[in-house]
């Protein structure tokens, strides 16, 4: 954490330099281009960046012949020496990054420094030969390995070998350190730099992970017997933020698979969010949902991990349905001339459901915290105001009354009491615009289904108070919550008569 904050503060005096960032870009004056001295980054940035690419070349000189970095290998292709600079320099990377642009430098200014100048002949504006830009380069790959390796379980066959488990755990933490570093570097470097450069390469870290989660799967890190928890040295026990904070150092040299694991679900998590912003990113929107699908979304149900992963998965669900939204639908013209939008292809019709089951789970709210149903509201209040996501026919049809029934079921059965103004949003939104149908149909079937203990003549009390007056969402409101209060005070009269 302190060497982190001596790079941003770094990073803060380089600002401050004359010139600004820029002192290793062309000047022009009058026409005539004249070479400045080199960038006050630079004694900095070069160290740095080539850890980075000393550990890339590294694995690849050490890569068996015809295979791939995701290929199972009995032996590490980096030592842990290697894998240590390597972090170091990830870390020191991202927190200059992070301190530039906390300084509102612009993305421009702040990439020359980093990259430096682009030559005359190139047709790019930044070096892309220097030691930062060839790091980001290998970034991706080395990610890859790090994160297979970290994922690495104990061949059944050897189980019983105490010192092969030892070698295999004592791998584990390097590699960890190492990939999780990879991915803060990238996106520190997505949000400050350059697209072309850093915003590319976090693209391509996407695909590697998913390519790493597919090769060595999370869920199975999980489902291993036998795991104890490793406390780790700073502090804070075994939590992602005390193992990512300052760099800290696993004790005994060892990481627990389940830990490994969540540390990188949880990185994968803040990656393809970071991606997912990026309104030029469409491409990689199909990648980030296979992995939100098949290895995020199953892990984040979990009982004993939703409160870990599922804030962070249920953010990611916002951006890429606010950001992204056109990378799932499109606009066709039917017959008569008028515009509709439906969804582009089955692919994207399997990662919409994908996003909207998870939202569907979350806003019921069952044994998860409040934090999870509100990031869970608040994607489904952005992407009904940013885009109509209600409307879209297959929403309409299949969903609207999934997450109608789910807040239904949350507001009367009290889960989350201080998010009921959220949750009466929510359901307001639902209803909206087709209130004749809420209160005719789905209203009394919801009513009869979910509150059981209700007479006939009680359910048509509640119903008859709750659809008089204006739909407008302060009355709609008001009459919810004078309903909830009507149940609240029946559902007490029905328990004492039992007893």
């Amino acid at each position: 954490r302190c060497r982190a904050l001596v790079y941003r503060a770094a990073a803060a005096v380089a600002l401050s330099l004359g010139g600004g960032l820029g002192g290793g870009a062309a000047a022009t004056n009058g026409g005539e281009k004249k070479s400045g001295g080199p960038s006050p980054l630079a004694s900095l940035v070069e160290p740095l960046a080539s850890s980075i690419v000393d550990a890339g070349s590294l694995v690849a000189q050490r890569r068996p012949p015809n295979s791939d970095v995701l290929s199972a290998s009995s032996e590490d292709l980096a030592d842990p020496a290697t894998l240590d600079a390597c972090q170091r320099g990830a870390r020191g990377l991202a927190a200059l990054a992070a301190g530039f642009s906390r300084d509102g430098a612009d993305r421009v200014q702040i990439s020359r420094a980093f990259f430096g100048a682009g030559n005359g002949g190139s047709s790019s504006k930044y070096d892309d030969s220097s030691a930062a830009a060839r790091a980001l380069g290998a970034a991706p790959t080395l990610l890859a390995y790090c994160a297979v390796r970290a994922l690495r379980g104990v061949d059944p066959s050897r189980a019983n070998d105490p010192r092969f488990v030892r070698s295999v755990a004592a791998s584990r933490a390097p590699h960890l350190q190492a990939a999780v570093s990879l991915v803060d570097l990238l996106v520190a470097a997505s949000r400050a730099l350059a697209h072309e450069l850093a915003g590319v390469r976090a693209l391509d870290a996407l695909g590697a992970l998913v390519a790493a989660f597919d090769a060595a799967p999370p869920a199975a890190a999980f489902q291993q017997q036998q795991q104890q928890r490793t406390p780790i040295a700073g502090g804070g026990g075994s939590s992602p933020s005390s193992f990512r904070g300052g760099g800290a150092v696993v004790v005994a040299g060892a990481a627990p698979p389940r830990a490994a694991a969540l540390y990188l679900v949880k990185a994968a998590c803040r990656l393809v969010a970071t991606v997912a912003s990026d309104k030029d990113a469409r491409r990689a929107v199909p990648e980030a949902c296979d992995l939100a699908a098949n290895h995020l979304g199953p892990l984040a149900k979990d009982p004993h991990l939703a409160a870990e992963l599922l804030p962070s998965l249920l953010e990611l669900c916002r951006r890429l349905l606010v950001d992204q939204w056109q990378a799932f639908t499109m606009v066709v013209v039917d017959g008569e001339g008028g515009r509709r939008r439906t969804l582009r292809d089955a692919r994207a019709a399997a990662h919409l459901d994908a996003i909207l089951d998870l939202l569907a789970f979350a806003v019921r709210g069952v044994d998860l915290t409040a934090l999870c149903v509100k990031r869970a509201l608040h994607a489904l209040r952005d992407a009904q105001a940013a885009h109509n996501l209600f409307d879209l026919d297959v929403v309409h049809d299949k969903w609207r009354p999934v997450l109608a029934s789910n807040v239904f079921d949350a507001i009367f059965d009290q889960r989350h009491d201080p998010l009921r103004d959220d949750l009466a949003v929510a359901l307001h939104d639902l209803a909206h615009p087709h209130f004749d149908a809420f209160f005719h149909h789905f209203l009394p079937a919801k009513l009869a289904s979910a509150l059981p203990f209700l007479t006939d003549h009680q359910r048509f009390h509640i119903l008859n108070n709750w659809a008089r007056g204006a739909s407008d969402k302060p009355s709609f409101n008001a009459n919810l919550q004078d309903a909830v209060d009507d149940v609240r005070h029946l559902r007490r009269q029905a328990t004492s008569s039992l007893v």
